[in-house]
């Protein structure tokens, strides 16, 4: 993942890139579970568009 997508998803997701990376714990179910399946979307036209639909609700 180009570090780019890492610093969107970190800023959509409220955290830092470094959290995403797993530098620093967490407490949040919430992040976990989303980032879980954040993580298992494996085609980037669908990426892209997760990402836009989760910046227009936030």
């Amino acid at each position: 993942m180009r570090a780019s997508g890492l610093a969107e998803i970190a800023k959509v997701l409220q955290t830092t890139p470094n959290y995403l990376l797993g530098f620093a714990d967490n407490n949040d179910g919430f992040a976990d579970e989303a980032l879980g399946l954040l993580r298992d979307v494996k085609d980037q036209s669908v990426r892209e568009i997760l990402l836009k639909q989760i910046m227009a609700l936030i």
